[in-house]
């Protein structure tokens, strides 16, 4: 009889275990499979998991097809794995000057911070997330390299000064990447393919989308788990967001089947006037609890921080917007 242990225990931490000996077609062999069930065995505890019911004969021995368990066992180890690999977030709005950089290289500190290996991915060619956190870096390759060809990702990837925050740097030839990727076959799909083998070597993966609805963020849409938009708090703070969350359900419809929102972040807030107030309330009508809690003050050193090439995090690790950021980022974990 050959045995394989599942889910991190045989029972023998004082939780009982079921044996589950599978025969094949011939009932010549068994194989038997031990699962703890102990409470500390995520398998068995979570929903997402149900063991297969077989064929039930005495007591604990359920009997079952060896590929009805190996289907069940397929399907454990390759959610894990998903699970285990990078979150891809887009920082995203065809807007431009509401927060949208701001919030792509500060949250991407705070989730370093916080012991998680980030690279934040420049798709901008205003390049400011790579000014924002270039102090002292050297650059030789950056994203248009790696699109064209010219580079593989690990090869224009760099450390920032941020302990586990990388970087993955802009150049002002983005800004006619559109037309050069248009001629490409799977247009759509390129970025993704140059940054699939990076999802297993950081917990997050951060893209600051350039301010537009261009195939340079169609590409980020279809790469990316879900995506966060910042919404500035004044005056037509609304306006085109319905042109956005269009592109979104489109993308998620024929493209990208698992993309969704994260959520709604509202930046450059001033709780002293009415207009912001306002804004706070329609965009909480409209959104719902996508909304954040966290919002984003209008503050002098969040403007003044990407000039030094330091996030808020190194900048003013005790100002408002530091301690807003540092908001953002637990209910961002919180939310997965």
């Amino acid at each position: 009889m050959m045995k394989k242990a599942l889910g991190g225990g045989s029972g023998e931490s004082g939780g009982r275990a079921i044996f589950f000996p599978v025969r094949d077609g011939l009932r010549t062999q068994k194989w038997e499979i031990r699962i703890s069930v102990s409470p500390e065995n995520r398998v068995k505890r979570s929903p997402a998991y149900p063991l297969p019911r077989g064929h039930s004969e005495a007591g604990e021995l359920h009997f079952f097809s060896h590929n009805t368990i190996q289907s069940w066992y397929n399907k454990v180890t390759i959610d894990e794995r998903k699970k285990a690999m990078g979150v891809i977030i887009s920082i995203i709005n065809q807007k431009g000057g509401v927060g949208k950089t701001t919030t792509a290289l500060n949250l991407a500190a705070y989730l370093a911070d916080r012991g998680k290996k980030t690279l934040l991915i420049d798709e901008d060619a205003q390049g400011n997330s790579t000014s924002g956190l270039s102090k002292d870096v050297e650059l030789k390759k950056n994203l248009y390299d790696v699109l064209l060809d010219d580079a593989d990702a690990e090869e224009a990837i760099v450390k920032t000064a941020v302990k586990k925050l990388s970087l993955l740097p802009s150049s002002i030839d983005l800004a006619g990447a559109d037309i050069e990727l248009s001629a490409m076959d799977g247009r759509e799909h390129i970025l993704k393919k140059k940054i699939e083998a990076l999802k297993d070597a950081y917990d997050f993966i951060l893209i600051d989308c350039p301010p537009s609805l261009g195939l340079m963020t169609l590409n980020a849409l279809v790469a990316s788990d879900s995506i966060l938009i910042p919404i500035q708090a004044e005056f037509y703070a609304l306006e085109g967001l319905s042109q956005l969350v269009k592109t979104v359900q489109i993308v998620s419809r024929k493209l990208n089947p698992s993309l969704r929102i994260l959520g709604i972040l509202l930046t450059m807030f001033d709780g002293r006037t009415n207009l912001s107030l306002q804004v706070a309330e329609e965009v909480k009508t409209y959104f719902g609890s996508k909304v954040f809690k966290t919002v984003i003050p209008r503050t002098v050193k969040l403007s003044e921080a990407p000039s030094f090439g330091e996030p808020i995090l190194t900048y003013a690790p005790k100002s408002k917007g530091a301690e807003a950021y540092k908001k953002l980022c637990r209910e961002v974990l919180k939310r997965g």
